[in-house]
């Protein structure tokens, strides 16, 4: 997984079992540094993104349970982890992959994408929506429409 943010790139590597690894790709120097890494036991990162200087990583729940995800968040500027409270869905237990809009987490897989808004200390559950029906590799991005678009019909 891989997020920017801070005119920064960082990404997220998981290593056997309880280990979740955040590297930053410095450009000038054309090298990887190890920023932290998080231990949890039985748990490893599904994805990661990123709002203002914080790093979000969701990872299994406990005991390996893929239904529930916990959400770890890695704040930059004071180069701390927190736990957020609760537990999040992970769409009906399939991997996903996530994108950030403003205040606003999309989690996308074949079954359903979910809707969360970024608050200070959790995410909060906004909305549900149709998943990516195609199976294979899932990679997100984000496609800016021109806010007057002709349809279709207008165009022929």
């Amino acid at each position: 997984a891989c997020a920017c943010t801070m005119g920064r790139i960082f990404v997220c590597l998981w290593l056997p079992l309880d280990t979740t690894d955040v590297y930053e790709y410095r450009t000038l120097k054309d090298e990887w540094l190890l920023v932290t890494t998080l231990k949890r036991q039985q748990s490893y990162g599904h994805c990661m993104v990123a709002h203002q200087d914080n790093l979000y990583v969701m990872r299994n729940g406990p005991a390996d349970d893929f239904l529930r995800c916990m959400i770890d968040c890695f704040n930059l500027t004071r180069q701390q982890w927190t736990a957020l409270a609760g537990q999040y869905v992970n769409s009906k237990g399939a991997l996903f992959t996530a994108a950030i809009r403003g205040d606003t987490v999309f989690t996308v897989n074949r079954m359903l994408t979910l809707m969360y808004n970024i608050q200070e200390d959790k995410w909060k559950p906004a909305k549900e929506g149709a998943g990516f029906p195609r199976s294979g590799s899932m990679y997100t991005f984000l496609l800016r429409l021109p806010k007057n678009r002709l349809t279709t019909r207008q165009q022929n």
